[in-house]
């Protein structure tokens, strides 16, 4: 309206100048260029307007997503101080890794230990070593589960040959470790085009086909199984036959065997000490070695013969004898204590010569031994 009031008093005024037709096409011309600013502003508001209401939706999303990530700031802040009571991680399982494999080394030095006493006990007949990690059974046995399914060609002969890498390398423990070690690089480059260093993997004959299969296969919780098996040390018997000359113990004769042993139980304290007819596997020399040595051995613990050699009883001077005897003569199935006592007492003096195997000659013995 005001527009429209200001035209006609802009008509009237130039009529009274210019005459009626020269107004009417100066209006025209100037009321069209009126009207395309109004179009050009309407557009331009509701450009604006557009625009406002777009800025209006994003800062409100934006608003959402500060909160969200104030949120998220926090969180991370309580889990880091969670985080920040438990200590170091990684730090603590090297250090649980070193101890394990400080104990480890521990008992394989204790059974060394064992068995230099061992050879000392049988006054050096008997000798025993230990290859510390030397058993392959328990490598074995773990390779055989990490390398199950894995689609390896030969797998039981590249088994055998990290098993046998393993168990004769001058510290078996450490090149265990190695292995392992190799296995979880691997897991550390899936998406490398390249394989990793694996120079175990490699000498044991396990192709680049091979070692990608373990690489897609190998989880964390093998590794930790890998990482958890007790390699155990691989004891070594032997037996003396002359100076410095041993042959394994499984080549000795039961009676060279049963002389070592008793010797190691006879120089030994402890609780009693129970065996059973030891003569079976004794010659008579060395029964006589025997009954001296169980002299010294009667001072550190108590010691139960079930004999029927007399040398034990007599030359090993018993303190308590006790005969048993069939209540019905050669009927096995009923038994009874016939007497007992020590052997300076009549009726078990002819018990022992008259039933025990060299009894008056092992009286003979102690009688020249003790000259009475």
């Amino acid at each position: 309206m005001f527009l429209e009031a200001t035209a006609e008093a802009l008509i009237s005024a130039e009529s009274r100048l210019t005459g009626p037709q020269k107004i009417s096409e100066r209006f025209g011309s100037a009321t069209q260029r009126v009207r395309n600013s109004i179009a050009d502003f309407k557009t331009k508001y509701d450009a604006a307007k557009r625009k406002s209401s777009s800025q209006q939706s994003a800062l409100q999303e934006l608003s959402r997503l500060e909160k969200f990530l104030e949120g998220l700031t926090k969180a991370i802040a309580e889990k880091g101080a969670v985080v920040g009571t438990l200590g170091d991680p990684r730090a603590g399982l090297i250090k649980m890794w070193a101890d394990w494999t400080r104990f480890h080394k521990r008992r394989s030095d204790l059974v060394q230990a064992q068995c230099a006493k061992l050879h000392q006990l049988s006054g050096g007949d008997f000798r025993a070593r230990a290859q510390p990690c030397g058993d392959p059974a328990a490598a074995k046995a773990a390779l055989e589960q990490a390398f199950a399914k894995k689609n390896i060609k030969k797998a039981d002969e590249k088994i055998a040959a990290l098993t046998t890498a393993v168990v004769n390398a001058d510290d078996p423990l450490a090149k265990w470790m190695d292995l392992i070690t190799e296995m979880e690089a691997l897991t550390r480059h899936k998406d490398a085009k390249t394989l990793c260093d694996t120079p175990t993997l490699e000498t044991a004959g396990l192709s680049r086909e091979n070692r990608e299969s373990l690489r897609d296969m190998i989880s964390r919780e093998m590794l930790l199984d890998l990482r958890l098996t007790i390699l155990l040390d691989l004891p070594v018997f032997e037996f003396r036959t002359g100076p410095e000359r041993y042959i394994t113990f499984n080549q000795a004769s039961s009676g060279q065997q049963a002389t070592a042993l008793l010797k190691i139980l006879l120089n030994q304290e402890g609780p009693p000490l129970l065996i059973d007819q030891p003569e079976e596997d004794l010659d008579n020399e060395v029964i006589q070695d025997i009954a001296r040595q169980i002299w010294s051995t009667k001072s550190k613990r108590q010691l139960i013969f079930v004999s029927h050699n007399a040398n034990f009883v007599v030359n090993g001077d018993a303190e308590l004898v006790v005969w048993f005897d069939y209540v019905i003569p050669d009927d096995p199935s009923q038994g009874h204590i016939r007497d007992t006592g020590a052997i300076d007492i009549p009726g078990i003096r002819e018990c022992i010569k008259g039933v025990m195997e060299g009894g008056a000659e092992a009286f003979e013995l102690r009688r020249q031994k003790y000259s009475f």
